[in-house]
């Protein structure tokens, strides 16, 4: 069964390096930075896109990273009641505000220990969120993706399954306690909540 998953996970990662590798590829990192520069909303003489395009950056990243914190917060806030597929989109949503975190962070230098531990509790509750989307998936890989042709390989299953939800529980505690840190981390970006 082991090695029939890591076939699989094989496979999977030479498919994402074709993709990155590929002129399709390419041609949209081109497509994007050309947008990027000049595309049309960069010309536009309509009121609302001048507006837009002389609003202060750290304005406009402190609203961004306040909706992204929000959405977070709101999501998270009953992770015990979450399925599966909620708490991989809180996963996601909680990549998203580290990434943008991280994009805007230079623009918000005045509070260095804030902001690292505001982006150390944002990494924990996203590491714990990732470790039940693991589980998630390698579960549905192992039902999905390896033929259950014998006894052992059925035997083999429900034990990696097994561990796998024990393993959930411990993580679900874990997320929990790292969400209640991410909650109550300081706004770097704003000021004390």
């Amino acid at each position: 069964v082991g090695r029939r998953l890591l076939e699989a996970q094989t496979a999977a990662y030479a498919r994402a390096l074709s993709a990155i590798g590929s002129q399709q590829y390419a041609i949209l990192l081109v497509d994007l930075a050309a947008w990027i520069e000049a595309g049309p909303w960069s010309r536009s003489e309509e009121t609302a896109s001048i507006a837009m395009r002389d609003r202060p950056i750290g304005r406009f990243a402190a609203e961004a990273l306040d909706r992204l914190r929000k959405t977070v917060r709101r999501r998270g806030a009953d992770l015990v009641a979450l399925d599966e597929a909620g708490r991989h989109k809180l996963r996601i949503r909680a990549k998203r505000l580290r990434y943008a975190v991280q994009f805007f962070s230079p623009l918000f230098d005045d509070r260095p220990k804030d902001k690292a531990r505001f982006l150390t509790a944002l990494k924990h509750l996203q590491d714990q969120l990732g470790g039940m989307n693991d589980i998630a998936v390698a579960q549905e890989r192992i039902l999905h993706e390896v033929s259950l042709d014998t006894p052992e390989d059925l035997l083999t299953m429900a034990r990696i399954v097994g561990r796998r939800k024990r393993d959930e529980q411990k993580l679900l505690q874990a997320a929990i306690d790292e969400f209640e840190g991410f909650r109550t981390a300081s706004v770097f970006w704003r000021g004390q909540d």
